[in-house]
């Protein structure tokens, strides 16, 4: 798997969605359509914390 995209996403739903695709394939690059906002997020991250620091 290359990319995923979502159409009108909830955010905190794509935060899900990448803590559970980064456990399986490690790292992601997760980014909006401008590129203005790029997170990390990685095996292992705690989505509490994450979630204090997602831009969406």
């Amino acid at each position: 798997m290359r990319d995923v995209g979502f159409r009108k996403p909830s955010g905190t739903a794509v935060l899900a969605a990448a803590v559970a695709l980064a456990a399986r394939a490690g790292p992601l690059l997760v980014f909006d359509d401008g590129m203005e906002h790029v997170f990390v997020v990685s095996p292992g991250d705690d989505p509490a914390d994450l979630a204090r620091r997602w831009p969406w």
